[in-house]
């Protein structure tokens, strides 16, 4: 298969979760899904990152 799609889902309890989270362990999180994203790309691995849809969330 040459071209996949992830699909995150974001629960209730995720952000009940996610707020709860100090301003240090949120900024550590999203510098790891960086690293990710940024290895994705490096590697050729990330094609896009369009919504489904015109008016969807980015």
């Amino acid at each position: 298969m040459k071209d996949f799609m992830l699909v995150f889902r974001n629960t209730v309890q995720n952000e009940e979760n996610f707020a709860k989270q100090s301003p240090e362990q949120m900024q550590s999180e999203f510098a790891s899904w960086k690293t990710w994203m940024d290895n994705l790309a490096k590697d050729g691995k990330l094609v896009g990152g369009d919504p489904l849809f015109p008016n969807g969330k980015y």
